[in-house]
């Protein structure tokens, strides 16, 4: 849940930078308001892929179970 709530966040304020780099209004504004924009899409992107991997693991969880019957 840790990581989808991480993503969640990113998300939101890749959206955010994404508005700004909108109203940039200098090429040294947009170039920095890229780089922070590309930095947050890296971050997405691990977050991404950890959360794959922790699916297919889960995926390939096995469960044991003991019944006894009370003595």
């Amino acid at each position: 849940m840790d990581v989808q709530s991480q993503l969640a966040n990113l998300e939101a304020t890749q959206a955010r930078i994404r508005q700004l780099l909108e109203q940039t209004k200098s090429v040294e504004e947009a170039l920095q308001v890229n780089a922070q924009l590309t930095e947050i899409e890296g971050q997405i992107g691990q977050l991404k892929g950890r959360l794959q991997f922790l699916a297919q693991r889960a995926a390939y969880s096995t469960i044991t179970v003991q019944l006894q019957q009370p003595p």
